[in-house]
Formats: structure tokens, C-alpha cells, sequence
């Protein structure tokens, strides 16, 4: 009966570790787990905001506004970076800005998103000022001496109806479109302005300019920049002046155009 047992025992025993083996064989228990799927993607947004534009007032600065409640006003702009000045109209750009509206005593400028207004800087045209010297860190500014004046070989005079002549003029796009007005420089410096492509038929012709004049002075002041030739005229406009001198160079020759002016 024991022994009988045993077989029995030793039966089951056989039968319990050929199962074993065959579950040891397919490595049900040693095989790596296989890797968990990935993770599914979350689409983000960046939370960082471009940077902003600067200041327009640190890129550019007004110095002058020819305004006329009937149109065709423009602005001259100065460039801090370059410090070279543009005559701009409405609707035209200024690098990254637009130009919306010209307006007697401001500028406003689409920019960045926003509507900005830039003044114009009202400053003393009685001097006019230049860097003489530097000392270290110390700039000494000194008035500019006027140059000389050569003396005219001809006297040119005209009557002139100011209002409608300079409304004329602005009206006149041929004019403009052709008109080329040109820097004349000698050692590096602005000394007047060259007139070219100018027709028979316009109004400065008419009243003594020709092709390859230069324009020198007006009212005794040396015409060195488009900025200074706004003052003069910006000076011209809102005062009570009855007499205009422009000095102009023809063929090297000294010209005087001296124009009365009816209000």
C-alpha cells in the first residue's frame, strides 16, 4: 500500500515537472514585458510674444510739415539712423510705418498696430548752429558764419500773386513728377540745390529759373539742406514778407531773382 503510494506520488511529481518544463521553455514568466505605447501628442501653444517694435519717435524725426487744407501736403522725415531726410506724402511708408494723415502741427503714423502721432518740434531757425569743436567729452557749438556773397551780374525782379502761385504749383503733378532737384556739393558740404528737367512752361521757368541753376540763397540764407530750405519757405509762408531774394548760380555765374510778393 505504501509503495503503491509512492508511485502514485512519484507520478504526479513527473507529470507536474514536465509542465514546468514546458512553461519554462515558452519563458512565459523571463520574457520582457513588451514597452508600454507612447504617450499620445499634446499640441501646445508658445506662450512667447514676438518682441515689440521701438519707439517710432527713436527711429525717426519730423522736421518740417508743408500743410495745405486743399491737399497735396507733404512731410520731411529725418532718418536717426542714416540722419538723411525724404519729402513723404499720405499713404506713402516710412520703413516699418505709414503715413495716414499730414496735419497742420502733426503726423500720424500707422505703426505697429496703432495709430501714432509724432509733432513737429518747433525750434529757433534766428541761428543757425553747427559742431566746431570737441574736447574730450565736451562739444563747444559756435554760430555758422555766413559766406560772403558774390556780387550778382544780373538783376532779375518779378511780381508774384504768392496764394495762387504756390497752389499752382502743388497742383501741377507733371511738374512734380519731372522736377529733379539735386544737392550741389563742394569739399563734402551742401552749397545750394540743382535744378533739372525743368519745362518751358511751368511757373519757375517763368519766373527766371532755368535748366542747371543752382539755388544758393534765399533771403540771404545758404540753402545747405532740405530742412533749411522748409524753414525759409515755413518763414516765408506765415509772415508778413513782401520781397524774396534768391540767389542762384548760372554757368558760375552769380544771378540775383528778387520777387515782390502780393498777398
Amino acid at each position: 500500500m505504501v509503495k503503491k503510494g509512492f508511485f502514485i506520488l512519484l507520478f504526479s511529481f513527473s507529470i507536474l515537472y514536465s509542465k514546468e518544463s514546458i512553461i519554462l521553455k515558452k519563458n512565459i514568466f523571463t520574457a520582457p514585458l513588451p514597452p508600454p505605447p507612447p504617450p499620445p501628442k499634446i499640441e501646445t501653444t508658445s506662450i512667447l510674444k514676438p518682441a515689440p517694435l521701438p519707439a517710432l519717435e527713436t527711429l525717426i524725426e519730423i522736421s518740417g510739415i508743408a500743410y495745405f487744407p486743399s491737399g497735396c501736403s507733404f512731410v520731411i522725415i529725418k532718418d536717426k539712423k542714416t540722419n538723411i531726410e525724404n519729402i513723404y506724402k499720405e499713404g506713402e511708408k516710412v520703413g516699418e510705418s505709414k503715413i495716414i494723415k499730414i496735419l497742420k502741427d502733426k503726423v500720424v503714423f500707422e505703426y505697429d498696430g496703432k495709430s501714432i502721432s509724432l509733432n513737429l518740434e518747433n525750434k529757433s531757425s534766428s541761428a543757425s548752429l553747427v559742431i566746431s569743436k570737441e574736447e574730450g567729452s565736451k562739444v563747444t557749438i559756435s554760430p555758422k558764419l555766413p559766406e560772403a556773397p558774390k556780387v550778382p551780374e544780373e538783376l532779375l525782379s518779378f511780381d508774384v500773386d504768392f496764394n495762387n502761385t504756390i497752389s499752382a504749383l502743388i497742383t501741377d503733378r507733371k511738374l512734380m513728377e519731372n522736377l529733379s532737384v539735386t544737392p550741389n556739393v563742394i569739399e563734402g558740404k551742401v552749397e545750394g540745390f540743382k535744378v533739372s528737367n525743368l519745362p518751358e512752361y511751368s511757373l519757375p521757368y517763368k519766373y527766371g529759373l532755368r535748366n542747371g541753376d543752382i539755388v544758393k540763397r534765399v533771403n540771404g540764407v545758404i540753402i545747405d539742406s532740405i530742412n533749411t530750405a522748409f524753414k525759409v519757405y515755413n518763414q516765408i509762408r506765415n509772415s508778413n514778407t513782401q520781397i524774396v531774394t534768391v540767389e542762384i548760380l548760372r554757368d558760375n555765374k552769380p544771378i540775383l531773382l528778387t520777387y515782390r510778393l502780393n498777398r
